[in-house]
């Protein structure tokens, strides 16, 4: 069972209580956020005038944690990782002066601050998660979060196979105009589903394959392998090339790392394997042809892949036809030498926030997160930004090597909270890949992985330091 207890400790007893309840609170707000962001998109599916739905939470998890930061600021503040966040908010403010210096958009740079302000949960989430049992309550809650939006995404597929085309207007408006993706009619005919949330699948289809060895009955085991298939087979039908190239990278980091279960890792991919064949069957019949597996052969198709700008010499070629994904094709090529050509005039503090590709763009951002972060924030702005994130992952690394090697081996147990923060921080790099193509890591969704991931970090590190007093007590 879950453990929800505070680590208040005992003082008067109303103030106990009362803290106590407030603890309870910020935990079930954090809850909440997590799963709006797993399957709210934007998070602009309510509004209140400006405020958004997820604002509103946000501010709830700040307020609920409080009291419990302002206790423990002491030790908050000793630790390096809330110092490198400290160092990336000042230079977001001199970036901002730069940003209106220069008349930026105050709408994208209001935007920039508002997508980045996400990091001021670090102290809250800290304070909050303060048990292995509560982390893992949070992991489940992503998970079957993004479960039930895999769900929703693969009812789509099937429902529209028996839509008019004018229906399947209606609800690609309805979805755009509730900021939560789109549709985009493939070539071979299916519809692309895109929803925002759907960076989770690859996070959570990790953490499945982990879960699915902790699981405590044979219907929790079920309900997890029915989540796997659906969201495999979501993560097919986003047609999204960065997902599908962070979820093969990090399934290849995970077996490599967690070798010693490759039976276990293996068995899962097959499961799988078999099982998005049967899906994609499935949709062949109803669809009366395989356009949904033939849809992946023609996402790898080089020339609609963009990687590096183009030379200085060399223009992109704007496409005689009409085909709306050569037309992408070119725009990012173009994006991509703009963005140079402003990183190499202010390559060391950048252009500044709300920067935006006049001409070229109207949404102040752009596919490519690395490249925009450095032309408004420039080299300074960039690498703290990437110390803001790698930061967990650098500290896994280190505990790993200093641990003796004879002591090595029990880390990568599966029950070990060791373990579990690799999970997390696989989650980090997965969405750190995709973000070279669609850019997540500067959104709340993103920013959550990573201080999930630097709460598991932190959890562990504890978990060392309270061994190692007790070494010292019994010695």
């Amino acid at each position: 069972m879950t453990d929800l207890s505070s680590s208040i400790p005992a003082r008067h007893q109303s103030s106990t209580v009362f803290l106590f309840w407030l603890d309870r609170l910020a935990l079930l707000f954090l809850c909440i956020y997590t799963a709006e962001c797993a399957i709210g998109c934007s998070g602009r599916w309510i509004s209140f005038g400006p405020l958004s739905i997820r604002m509103l939470l946000f501010g709830c998890c700040l307020l609920f944690s409080l009291p419990q930061v302002i206790r423990q600021i002491k030790d908050i503040i000793r630790l390096p990782y809330f110092w490198v966040l400290v160092a990336f908010a000042l230079i977001l403010a001199v970036s901002t002066f730069i940003g209106i210096q220069n008349g930026n958009n105050y709408s994208f740079l209001f935007a920039d601050i508002s997508s980045l302000l996400s990091f001021a949960l670090f102290p809250g989430i800290i304070v909050t998660i303060n048990t292995r049992e509560r982390l893992q309550l949070v992991m489940k809650v992503l998970f079957y979060s993004t479960a039930l939006l895999a769900l929703v995404a693969v009812t789509l597929h099937f429902v529209i196979a028996l839509l008019t085309t004018k229906e399947v207007v209606i609800l690609n408006d309805w979805i755009n105009n509730m900021a939560l993706g789109g549709l985009a009619k493939m070539p071979t005919g299916v519809q692309r589903i895109y929803l925002r949330s759907q960076i989770f699948l690859q996070v959570s289809l990790l953490f499945g394959i982990w879960l699915l060895k902790t699981a405590s009955s044979k219907w929790e085991k079920a309900l997890i392998w029915v989540s796997e298939i659906v969201m495999l087979f979501a993560i097919i039908l986003t047609y999204t090339r960065g997902f599908w190239l962070a979820l093969g990278f990090t399934a290849v980091l995970f077996l490599i790392v967690f070798s010693r279960y490759w039976k276990h890792c293996l068995k899962c991919a097959g499961i799988l394997a078999l099982s998005l064949i049967v899906m994609l069957g499935a949709s062949w019949v109803i669809y009366r042809t395989p356009c949904a597996a033939v849809a992946v052969l023609e996402r790898f198709d080089p020339s609609l892949i963009v990687i590096m700008p183009s030379l200085p010499y060399e223009e992109p070629e704007t496409p005689e036809d009409e085909d709306a994904f050569t037309q992408a094709a070119v725009l990012r090529s173009q994006t991509l030498a703009e963005q140079m050509r402003y990183i190499g005039e202010h390559p060391v503090f950048g252009n500044g926030l709300g920067k935006n590709l006049d001409g070229l763009r109207t949404d102040g951002k752009t596919e490519y997160m690395y490249q925009d972060m450095w032309m408004k924030t420039g080299i300074v702005g960039l690498g703290l930004f990437l110390f803001s994130c790698f930061w967990p992952t650098g500290s896994v690394i280190r505990r790993y090597f200093k641990t003796p090697k004879e002591k090595r081996k029990a880390l990568l147990d599966w029950d070990n909270p060791f373990a579990q923060a690799i999970i997390w921080n696989f989650g980090v790099i997965g969405v750190a890949v995709t973000s070279y193509f669609n850019p997540f890591l500067t959104t709340p969704m993103g920013i959550l992985v990573v201080l999930l991931a630097a709460t598991a970090v932190h959890l562990t590190n504890k978990d060392y330091s309270s061994k190692g007093k007790t070494m010292e007590e019994s010695e």
